[in-house]
C-alpha cells in the first residue's frame, strides 16, 4: 500500500498519471471499475501563514478586506501560482517589496492565477498582500439583518466555510488537503463581539466607533475549518483546568436559556478526554449561535457555530435537548 504522503508529493508536483498508477494498483476490490480517482488541485508551494484583515459593515452586508499569504515554494522556481477565489472584487496584489502583480480570474474554475515578478526557488517565501471587497456575498460569509418579513432577527454576521467555500471569502488554496496557520484581525461596530479561531490577541477601540479584533490560530487548520462570526453577543465563561469553555449568544438570551443548552459542555470536554486518552488540544474552546445559521452546526477548530435555534426554553427542551448537538461538534475537535 503506497502511503498517502507519497501521493500527495507526486500530486504537488503534477504526477497525475503515476499517482494514478499507483491508486489503481491499491485500488480496493470494492471499488466499482469505473470509479476515477479524485485528486486535489496542483499545488507548487506551501502556505506559511495567512493573515485576513476584514473591516465589517453589517448593515449594507460588505466588507473592505485585506489578506496577507506567505508561501514557501516546493519547486525549482515557482513563478505563478494557482488560488481559489470566487466572487471577490481584488483592487490589487503586492509582494514583500511592494511590487504590483499581474493575476487572472478564472470564474468557471472558481480559481485565480497570480504571476510573480519575481521566481521563488526552492523553499524560498514571499509574502503577497491582497486587496478585495467582499460585496453581498453569495456564499461563505452570511449576513442577518431585520427586514419586513423578519423585523425582530438581529443584526449578524457569521461564516460557513465547508465544504470548499472559503474561496468566497479570501484568495486561498481551498482544499482540505492542506493546513496552515492563521490570524483574523477583524473590525465591527463597537458593541458587537467578533470570534474566530485561536486565541485573543489583542482587542482595541478605534476612534471611528468601531472595535477591532486579533485572533491567533497557531496549530494548522484547512481553509474549511476558518470561522469568523460577529454580533451584539454576550461572553458567559468557564475555567475547566485551564481551559477556557465559553459561550457566545445573542444578548435577547438569558444565561437560564445558555446554560440550559450548553452547560454539560465542561463535563463532556472532561468525558472525551477520559475515553480517548487525549487532551483537548486547542486553546479554547468556544460555542458561538448564529441567527439563520444553515445547518444545526460546524466545527471550526477551537470555537464552533451552532443554529441560535438550539437555545429552547424549559418546556421545549424536555423534547429537543441541545446535548446531542453539542456533543457532535465537540467531538470534532480531536478529529
Amino acid at each position: 500500500m503506497t502511503d498517502f504522503q507519497d501521493y500527495l508529493e507526486i500530486l504537488i508536483r503534477d504526477g497525475i498519471h503515476e499517482a494514478e498508477s499507483l491508486l489503481a494498483a491499491d485500488r480496493a476490490d470494492f471499488a466499482f471499475p469505473t470509479a476515477k480517482a479524485q485528486w486535489a488541485p496542483p499545488r507548487h508551494y506551501n502556505i506559511k501563514n495567512l493573515v485576513i484583515d476584514w473591516k465589517m459593515d453589517l448593515k449594507n452586508e460588505y466588507v473592505d478586506a485585506t489578506s496577507k499569504l506567505k508561501i514557501e515554494s516546493v519547486v525549482p522556481e515557482l513563478k505563478r501560482i494557482f488560488l481559489h477565489a470566487m466572487e471577490l472584487k481584488i483592487e490589487s496584489i503586492t509582494d514583500t517589496k511592494g511590487n504590483k502583480l499581474v493575476f487572472e480570474m478564472m470564474p468557471d474554475e472558481q480559481a485565480m492565477f497570480v504571476d510573480l515578478q519575481i521566481p521563488l526557488k526552492e523553499k524560498a517565501c514571499d509574502e503577497l498582500t491582497f486587496t478585495y471587497i467582499i460585496d453581498h456575498p453569495r456564499s461563505g460569509i452570511f449576513f442577518t439583518n431585520p427586514c419586513p418579513e423578519f423585523p425582530d432577527i438581529e443584526t449578524s454576521v457569521w461564516t460557513q466555510m465547508q465544504d470548499d467555500y472559503a474561496r468566497y471569502t479570501v484568495p486561498v488554496y481551498d482544499n482540505p488537503s492542506h493546513k496552515f496557520p492563521i490570524e483574523a484581525i477583524v473590525t465591527v461596530p463597537k458593541g458587537y463581539y467578533a470570534m474566530s479561531n485561536g486565541y485573543l490577541k489583542e482587542r482595541k477601540d478605534n476612534d471611528d466607533g468601531t472595535e477591532t479584533f486579533h485572533w491567533v490560530q497557531d496549530l494548522p487548520i484547512p481553509a474549511y475549518l476558518i470561522t469568523v462570526a460577529a454580533s451584539e453577543y454576550i461572553e458567559y465563561k468557564e475555567d475547566l483546568d485551564g481551559l477556557e469553555v465559553s459561550y457566545y449568544v445573542h444578548k435577547k438570551w438569558d444565561k437560564e436559556t445558555v446554560y440550559r443548552s450548553f452547560g454539560k459542555t465542561p463535563d463532556m470536554v472532561k468525558f472525551f478526554q477520559s475515553k480517548l486518552g487525549v487532551k483537548y488540544p486547542w486553546t479554547k474552546y468556544a460555542q458561538v449561535t448564529a441567527a439563520n445559521f444553515l445547518i444545526g452546526g460546524m466545527e471550526n477548530t477551537s470555537a464552533t457555530t451552532q443554529t441560535d435555534a438550539t437555545l429552547h426554553d424549559e418546556k421545549v427542551h424536555k423534547d429537543f435537548a441541545s446535548d446531542g448537538l453539542v456533543a457532535h461538534e465537540l467531538a470534532h475537535m480531536w478529529g
